[in-house]
């Protein structure tokens, strides 16, 4: 019978790998879209200095960091990089519509 204090503290090796060494859809990919949920709704809105799009840039290198090594890696990348060109054409037309008003 397996120690229940070790049992608690246990990590599987391959947590995501389901039957037949497959990952589930939801396990494979639920993770990524919440962190990058995460990530866009925070800078969506954003009021376009210098220091803002510095901790834009951080902040996406950590997100697609945490997948270095995992099957989602390239996914992950690949919607950080279409969440900041988002990010990006939000600030372009919010600059434009100031300088239309001021």
């Amino acid at each position: 019978m397996p120690n229940k204090e070790r049992s608690e503290k246990y990590i599987p090796l391959f947590p995501l790998l389901g039957k037949g060494g497959k990952m589930d859809f939801k396990e494979q990919y639920f993770d990524a879209w919440q962190e990058a949920w995460r990530f866009h709704k925070k800078f969506y809105d954003n009021d376009g200095s210098d220091k803002t799009w510095e901790q834009i840039g951080n902040e996406s290198s950590e997100a697609v960091r945490k997948y270095m090594g995992r099957s989602q890696y390239d996914f992950m990348k690949d919607l950080i990089l279409a969440i900041i060109s988002e990010i990006e054409r939000v600030d372009k037309h919010k600059r434009k519509e100031s300088k239309k008003v001021g």
